[in-house]
């Protein structure tokens, strides 16, 4: 089975957002500012979401570890 595109794109969106609540929190916690941890979160959620869907669309490429 191969995963789609609309997979990977609706699987990053929902890891995204646990990934976006968990860095908001931890940012929060560190920096006592709301205004700071959502920048950083901001930030990061761009960052890591291009990431995490080549990261994705690489793997499905990868044929080791498949049966």
């Amino acid at each position: 089975m191969i995963d789609t595109p609309s997979r990977t794109i609706t699987k990053t969106i929902t890891w995204r957002i646990i990934a976006t609540v968990a860095s908001l929190i931890i940012a929060f916690l560190i920096s006592n500012d709301w205004k700071v941890a959502g920048s950083i979160a901001s930030i990061q959620v761009i960052i890591h979401t291009v990431l995490y869907y080549l990261h994705e669309r690489l793997w499905i490429n990868i044929r080791w570890g498949k049966m």
